[in-house]
């Protein structure tokens, strides 16, 4: 099945419960773009595998082209090929703490890290303490024309600690200096990237998976939450009655950057799609 827009036609039987479900997903309405006065502290930076947990190297088993073999998988059970890179992106939503936070500062998505893997290849770069001062600079002008927002209840600002706690995590510890980190995460660029991420969740009204997290990038397919009562899933509804659906056996033929892109990052930052570099704040 290829990727289908559909219309009031979409379950007919469940359409009524469809724009419930809508109104559901619509409901929490952002905060506008403003940010929060209140800094994290530098505990703050330190606690933060406490509220939002980081992909990583885990426990090797069969990897998934279609996501089929990791359909339950939590986080710790995902099994990553060595090649794998990919650049994650949070739908905004009402779907889990990490979708409301997003949905403060976005009705679409936001960036959530880059990661690799192996580390870089090459000589082993000396973890430098300036590292996150010359990470804090080149992020601070730019973060918003990134859709890089604080995704963890321990900030309750949109920029920095959060964005630093990914850098030192997923870049300086895979010996990334802080500008190549920066380069990886601000990439938009479609070459060499293809749908390799899911977090799912099946929704008992809707019938379907609901997908809360895409990532794109190089290696094999891996998935989470993606439950076996239904192989359909979509976004979380905004265009009513349109709905893009997107089965489980066809999803990485159709799901593209290119269309996430033009759907969802474009939305807010026409720049991108424009082929621009993102402009300093």
């Amino acid at each position: 099945m290829r990727r289908t827009t559909l219309t009031a036609a979409f379950f007919l039987v469940c359409f009524a419960s469809l724009v419930k479900c809508g109104n559901k997903f619509s409901s929490e309405s952002r905060s506008g773009n403003s940010i929060l006065k209140t800094s994290a502290s530098s505990s703050s930076f330190q606690s933060f595998s406490s509220s939002f947990s980081l992909p990583g190297k885990k426990k090797r088993g069969k990897d998934s082209e279609d996501g089929r073999s990791s359909r339950s998988s939590s986080e710790s059970e995902i099994s990553y090929s060595r090649d794998y890179t990919s650049t994650w992106f949070k739908m905004a939503g009402a779907g889990d703490p990490i979708a409301r936070i997003c949905l403060q500062y976005s009705q679409y998505y936001c960036l959530m890290l880059w990661f690799s893997v192996v580390p870089k290849e090459g000589d082993v770069r000396e973890k430098l303490s300036s590292d996150r001062e010359t990470f804090f600079r080149l992020i601070a002008p730019k973060y918003k024309k990134l859709n890089w927002f604080s995704l963890t209840v321990n900030e309750k600002s949109a920029c920095c600690f959060f964005q630093l706690w990914v850098y030192i995590n997923k870049g300086r510890d895979k010996n990334y200096s802080p500008q190549e980190y920066f380069s990886k995460v601000s990439n938009y660029s479609t070459y060499g990237k293809e749908l390799n991420y899911i977090s799912a969740e099946y929704n008992d009204t809707l019938c379907v998976n609901v997908i809360w997290a895409v990532g794109f990038g190089t290696g094999k397919m891996v998935s989470k939450g993606i439950d076996s009562r239904s192989d359909l899933l979509i976004f979380p509804p905004k265009d009513f009655p349109h709905v893009n659906l997107f089965h489980i056996d066809s999803v990485r033929g159709w799901l593209t950057f290119d269309w996430f892109k033009q759907n969802y990052i474009c939305k807010d930052q026409p720049w991108v799609c424009d082929n621009q570099e993102p402009a300093e704040m």
